[in-house]
């Protein structure tokens, strides 16, 4: 849909379609919420990593320590542009996929089909309801809506662009299913973090405490989409509010930061974060497709008129 809805507009960015079809002050509005929105998006993902090194690793380490390690480096990638965020998420790719993928056969012989069964009891609106609980996990494709133009040859993108998407689907569908194959459900319910769970059983020759390790490395893909969801509310501010990047960038990361202090309580975080989630489900479900239904109609009014 987002790749159509661009077809008929080539030369444009999003903020420029907000205008186009919103009207100038409703199109600033709607941009003001997508800024908003990815930068709130990198807060959370931000002071969740946050927890999880306070947790698995450095369970005194005060907060703003941490926060102002990562803000430098966020400001560091996201001031050296698309073209550096671009390496990081790179990078970021191969550390999922070198983490994940080896997780499937040295757990191979600790996995119990038979813990499968509970999927079968629950009825097709028990699924959706799961299925919109889980929107965070794949919230972050709406980014092309920005990245839209700065694409090369953005026809020739689409194939990578959907590939990707079912790459990261058929992923984390086989992650979810080694969890649910490796622990009990009553397991399930008392853990937050079962992956790392898992990475505890393994046990290599030269590196006993594997999580470690695994808990480092994920602060790669981490910062790839941290980087991004700034630099798209960076542009946002650019395109609609006229601010410049580096204003912008560090008023995000002050906000980040003021936020990141705020918030000391785990559950306080998780609620925010369901927030998010809802949010996150209708852009995806209902704005992006309405957005569709506007540019094809736009696109066959334009066609009679012709």
């Amino acid at each position: 849909m987002i790749y159509r809805i661009f077809a008929g507009h080539p030369e444009l960015d999003i903020s420029a379609i907000h205008r186009v079809y919103f009207g100038r002050y409703a199109g600033k509005a709607v941009d003001l919420f997508f800024l908003l929105y990815f930068a709130f998006g990198a807060f959370l993902m931000c002071r969740s990593h946050i927890a999880v090194i306070r947790v698995w690793l450095f369970p005194t380490i005060p907060i703003w320590s941490i926060l102002l390690i990562l803000l430098i480096l966020f400001y560091y990638t996201v001031s050296g542009g698309l073209r550096t965020i671009n390496g990081a998420s790179l990078w970021g790719t191969l550390a999922v996929v070198l983490c994940k993928i080896p997780l499937v056969f040295l757990l191979w012989k600790y996995l119990h089909p038979l813990n499968l069964k509970p999927l079968i009891d629950h009825t097709l609106q028990e699924f959706l309801i799961s299925s919109k609980d889980m929107t965070l996990q794949y919230i972050g494709v709406e980014a092309l809506l920005m990245l839209y133009p700065f694409i090369k040859s953005p026809a020739k993108s689409q194939k990578w662009a959907q590939l990707s998407v079912l790459v990261a689907t058929v992923l984390y569908t086989a992650l979810i299913l080694i969890t649910y194959m490796f622990f009990s459900e009553g397991q399930l319910r008392l853990l937050i973090w079962p992956t790392f769970h898992m990475y505890m059983i393994i046990q290599l020759p030269f590196f006993q405490r594997l999580e470690y390790l695994v808990t480092s490395i994920f602060l790669v893909p981490l910062l790839a989409n941290i980087s991004l969801s700034l630099w798209v509310s960076c542009r946002f501010a650019k395109r609609s509010f006229h601010l410049k990047q580096w204003i912008s960038l560090l008023v995000l990361l002050g906000g980040i930061g003021i936020l990141g202090m705020l918030i000391t309580n785990y559950e306080t975080l998780q609620k925010l974060t369901k927030m998010y989630n809802t949010v996150g489900f209708y852009v995806l479900y209902a704005y992006i497709p309405i957005l569709f239904i506007i540019s094809q109609l736009k696109a066959r009014r334009s066609l009679k008129t012709t």
